[in-house]
């Protein structure tokens, strides 16, 4: 009698592999195969490299500044530091960093208020002529272009405005803010806000577009953006609303909000935004008589992150990879700044020795 296999409710008769070699043995000669080339690997380069993508760790880099009597910019990748190079005798920052294809780029400001990228270190000037002051403040790469997000101002005014691969483009609205970038396929996607008269105005803006107004509740008087995502095609931004004079952390979907401020908190704010599987994170602070770091999950009670015997503390970013949450920030000791991140709530000190400030600002996960 004929051997018949099942699959998924249809019938099918047996190969003559299958019919020669019954199951169990060919998956014991499969797992001995596996078996012997991972027990060469072990001697044989060329081995190694055709196995070397099963062996990828997520690498951890963060983007920031540290002042050893002059600010510098920097970055981490897995707890050791790079310093960025600015012009001789600038100061310098770093707000943003991405890593594509093996590629670091890194948005800041350097002398103190002049916008600029870093890409492998080589550092470019996106300046406006004509301006006083210049921000980059997010970065993001698609392709061979990378996009820098912020705004300058010249006299008239604070603009709102992007650059792509330093060539600027003024995104509508004067004494206006752009804070976030995110490029979900062909869109571009940022945030920020902009003024309406005396009221300030969270919002959007899509491919250069017109602002897309982010309603706050009823008696707020202003409301601000930090920190936009973007998954399936539904738009998640991070920010705060403010009632009198305290800001309020809160988030939008697609223009729906949520609040996040702790009850009996005097002032919180979200400023930083991720999504994983089907789970939105966001991370911020709370003041309970002081700045105290912590992130929300799905809009629940903030998770705190305060460490033990720091005055304050902040975050500025967030990052998830496979279940696990990575946010970058900073806490005072005594007088002094002193930049970290926090996996799962444990914290891991990036603070440079014999030195007395530091900050961490962004905070991105590589499979390398």
């Amino acid at each position: 009698m004929k051997k018949v296999f099942k699959y998924f409710g249809i019938f099918r008769r047996a190969s003559a592999c299958e019919r020669r070699f019954p199951s169990g043995i060919v998956a014991l000669f499969v797992s001995a195969i596996f078996a012997f080339c991972i027990l060469i690997s072990c001697e044989n380069p060329w081995m190694q490299d055709i196995l070397a993508p099963l062996y990828k760790e997520t690498n951890v880099y963060v983007a920031g500044w540290y002042n050893d009597g002059i600010s510098k910019a920097c970055y981490w990748k897995n707890n050791t530091m790079v310093e960025l190079a600015a012009p001789a005798g600038a100061v310098s920052s770093a707000s943003s960093i991405v890593v594509i294809g093996g590629n670091i780029y890194v948005a800041g400001s350097y002398n103190p208020v002049r916008a600029c990228y870093w890409r492998n270190g080589m550092f470019t000037d996106i300046h406006p002529i004509g301006a006083s002051e210049s921000y980059a403040h997010s970065i993001a790469v698609s392709g061979r272009d990378a996009y820098v997000v912020g705004s300058y101002f010249d006299g008239g005014g604070v603009w709102p405005c992007y650059w792509v691969n330093g060539t600027r483009t003024n995104l509508s609205g004067a004494d206006s803010e752009a804070y976030s970038i995110f490029i979900s396929g062909r869109n571009v996607y940022i945030a920020g806000y902009y003024e309406d008269a005396t009221v300030i105005k969270a919002c959007y803006w899509v491919n250069g577009g017109m602002p897309v107004n982010l309603f706050f509740p009823a008696g707020a008087s202003d409301s601000g953006v930090n920190s936009i995502a973007v998954s399936g095609g539904n738009v998640y931004v991070a920010g705060f609303y403010s009632e009198g004079v305290y800001a309020r952390a809160c988030y939008w979907k697609n223009g729906i909000f949520t609040d996040l401020h702790p009850i009996g908190a005097p002032r919180s704010n979200a400023v930083s935004i991720a999504l994983s599987e089907g789970k939105v994170y966001v991370a911020g602070w709370y003041n309970d008589g002081s700045n105290k770091a912590c992130y929300w999950v799905n809009g629940g009670t903030p998770l705190d992150l305060h460490p033990s015997g720091a005055t304050s503390s902040n975050t500025m970013s967030i990052a998830v990879s496979g279940g696990n949450v990575y946010v970058a920030g900073w806490y005072n000791e005594g007088s002094s700044q002193r930049a970290c991140y926090w996996v799962n709530g444990a914290m891991t000190n990036l603070h440079p020795s014999g030195t007395n400030q530091s900050q961490a600002n962004s905070i991105v996960l590589v499979r390398e």
